[in-house]
């Protein structure tokens, strides 16, 4: 296998990913949120932009609240998953 087939079988695993991680947010009650990990999505964090800008805008309890809207998790592990941001 050369350079160039490693590259195209990277390519086809992370389309696959990003259609996986797409469609796992559409399933009814299952709480995730997409990490992100292909090329054309960067995202360092599992947590969503706006809920890390209430966070450091020191909006807690929304970034709480909102984070629990886009995931579906309890308070508790919302609270856990957004301790520690600055």
């Amino acid at each position: 296998m050369n350079d160039g087939d490693v590259r195209s079988a990277v390519e086809l695993i992370n389309k696959r990913l990003d259609w996986i991680e797409e469609n796992l947010g559409r399933v009814q009650g299952l709480q995730y949120v997409a990490m992100g990990r292909a090329d054309h999505r960067p995202d360092e964090s599992p947590i969503p932009a706006d809920v890390l800008e209430l966070v450091r805008a020191g909006k807690t309890m929304d970034a709480i609240k909102r984070y629990r809207e886009l995931t579906g998790v309890d308070f508790a592990h919302a609270r856990e998953a957004l301790e520690g941001i600055s």
